[in-house]
């Protein structure tokens, strides 16, 4: 069964990934060895732009479907 794992920077951009429990538990294995985040539940916080890319490029690599960057902050223009 496919499960979601919302990427964010804390700022309102953020992604999600797509796959089974096996792999996105895999994922957040490597985003804590690698300290490119903190996580909660479903939720990775990245802790500055370039680990929003190197997780969007892992997620890519692993083949987890990331979805687009959007944007959820209410001040952006």
């Amino acid at each position: 069964m496919e499960q979601k794992l919302k990427i964010t920077d804390g700022n309102g951009t953020n992604f999600f990934i797509y796959g089974s429990e096996k792999e996105l538990k895999t994922f957040i294995k490597w985003v804590k060895d690698y300290k490119h985040g903190t996580c909660h539940e479903m939720t990775v916080t990245c802790k500055t732009p370039s680990d929003m890319k190197a997780c969007n490029f892992k997620a890519i690599r692993m083949n987890l479907s990331p979805s687009q960057y959007s944007v959820n902050n209410k001040n952006y223009a």
